[in-house]
């Protein structure tokens, strides 16, 4: 027998199925996320391993210049993947030419930053918010959520003490 204010079954069902689906839409975006970062720390351990490959052929890190703001940033096409010039060039240093990092950026090379060892280099990704507040420290430390890897140059070990 049918009751006028009763739901029906299906109804029921869909409702409660798409109040289930629902809740598990954070824990699957902050999955989708962590998915995001390891992918962004992957690709710059190979493109550290690129540079320090570069460095050891070149003699001088990849991507020397400036961005429009002045700070020693380049993309990563330049020395490991497209040739720049320097003499002992053996690349390209990549097996794919660097894309973006996995919200849309570019990857940054991070000149020497200010006051860290002598001859170090980073490169980073600005992380999901996707602003860069890693730029030029000195404890080589990422802030906010950055993804940075630190690569002391040789002059370290004979910098002045």
């Amino acid at each position: 027998m049918f009751y006028p204010l009763q739901t029906p079954r299906p109804v029921l069902l869909v409702a409660v199925g798409l109040a289930i689906s629902l809740s598990g839409i954070p824990w699957v975006q902050a999955r989708w996320e962590a998915e995001r970062v390891a992918v962004a720390r992957e690709d710059l351990e190979t493109a550290a391993r690129a540079m320090q490959r570069y460095r050891a052929d070149t003699g001088v890190w990849p991507g020397a210049g400036q961005d429009a703001a002045g700070r020693e940033w380049a993309s990563l096409d330049f020395g490991l993947w497209i040739h720049d010039g320097h003499s002992g060039w053996s690349g390209p240093y990549l097996t794919q030419a660097p894309g973006l990092d996995p919200w849309g950026r570019e990857y940054y090379l991070d000149g020497e930053p200010g006051g860290a060892p002598r001859g170090g280099r980073s490169v980073a990704s600005a992380g999901p918010d996707g602003v860069f507040e890693s730029w030029n420290r000195a404890d080589t430390r990422a802030q906010g959520d950055d993804i940075v890897i630190w690569l002391p140059g040789p002059e370290f070990a004979a910098a002045p003490r």
